[in-house]
């Protein structure tokens, strides 16, 4: 029955079949959780290469760990808490729905802003609890590819480089934030893909 998607009787409307109800929040599902999926992705690797270079603030290295607090919390729980007081109790943005039923769907500013300010508290939601996750995996990459002689031998390719006269392409293509982050892409993707299929 999932592969001709006849999902029976919807229980709480129950005439109409369940996917009368599914097909139309569908596609808005998709793009949530992508853009939620990307965004996480982007400021876990961020926030985990800075926990992981030793050159990082010591001020930034206090801050950092305290981000990663919302990761052991589940999604839809942190969900309902950010509702409450974003939504019922600050007023600051909407807590249903995909736009507000004033406004006509189509490429215009109003709908597409009043889309946004719908998506805002569900991405900002996914992505606090979702980011740790990412952080944490970048955190070990970059330990494990700092390791001190794994230090040596690049400031050998460094010094290499810059005699070269391309100290610029050493920093870019040796880093190793930008060598760690190639291993989690391949989860990234896997992310992704969970995310679209659920």
């Amino acid at each position: 029955n999932i592969f001709s998607f006849d999902f029976g009787y919807s229980l709480a409307r129950f005439p109409t079949q369940a996917w009368e109800i599914v097909r139309p929040a569908l596609p808005w599902s998709i793009g949530l959780l992508s853009v939620a999926t990307i965004l996480s992705f982007c400021v876990g690797v961020t926030v985990g290469s800075l926990m992981g270079w030793c050159r990082t603030p010591r001020w930034l290295q206090y801050i950092l760990p305290g981000s990663l607090t919302f990761a052991s919390i589940p999604y839809f729980m942190f969900g309902i808490v950010m509702i409450y007081v974003v939504a019922f109790q600050l007023h600051w943005l909407p807590s249903t729905g995909a736009y507000s039923r004033w406004v006509n769907p189509g490429w215009n500013w109003p709908f597409i802003k009043d889309m946004v300010a719908h998506a805002v508290l569900p991405v900002v939601s996914i992505v606090l609890t979702s980011m740790g996750g990412w952080a944490l995996g970048m955190r070990g990459l970059m330990i494990a590819i700092g390791c001190p002689l794994e230090m040596v031998l690049s400031e050998i390719r460094r010094k290499y480089f810059e005699l070269r006269g391309m100290a610029h392409t050493w920093a870019v293509l040796n880093h190793p934030k930008h060598r760690a982050a190639g291993d989690r892409g391949a989860n990234f993707t896997s992310a992704l893909v969970l995310a679209i299929l659920g």
